[in-house]
């Protein structure tokens, strides 16, 4: 019983602490102060099945170097910067892209990506069994037609990339 319960609170630790974790320091040195970076994050996961999951996979160093990461936000030094992104659609369509742009300090981007789903509204088809069934177009398949870099404060669109 008493290891069962050290175990319960191990993982609501971890939970905890998962939870509560910042974005990656993307540059070396000290820990700076939120106005003396840029943050980059990915586009909020929703249930909404015709948003796509988008995902950093690397960021660039200053010297240029790619660092490869799996992350949602990552805060770099302001300066040009590139950023490699995926974004996958509920139906598994992907696409990935480096987002180069100049990042300012303080400032917060979002990468966001655009998808395409069926262009028919849901309608009624024949099943052969004279049982009609409704097909519809929230079901897929959907494709990613644009990734987006876009500054959360102005809505500007600071870098695009298309399949």
């Amino acid at each position: 019983m008493r290891r069962t319960n050290f175990t319960a609170l191990a993982l609501y630790g971890l939970a905890s602490i998962a939870c509560t974790t910042g974005p990656i320091k993307g540059y070396e040195g000290p820990a700076l102060p939120d106005n003396e970076t840029a943050l980059i994050s990915a586009q909020r996961v929703s249930n909404d099945r015709t948003v796509a999951r988008v995902r950093i996979r690397s960021y660039d160093t200053v010297r240029g170097e790619a660092i490869a990461v799996r992350a949602d936000r990552v805060r770099v030094f302001p300066r040009r910067t590139c950023v490699e992104a995926v974004a996958t659609t509920s139906t598994l369509d992907s696409f990935a892209a480096e987002l180069c742009f100049e990042a300012v300090q303080g400032r917060h981007y979002e990468i966001r990506a655009l998808t395409r789903g069926s262009p028919l509204p849901p309608q009624l088809v024949s099943s052969g069994a004279d049982i009609p069934i409704t097909v519809n177009p929230e079901s897929g398949p959907f494709t990613v037609t644009m990734l987006l870099v876009i500054d959360a404060s102005t809505q500007e669109i600071v870098a695009a990339a298309e399949p």
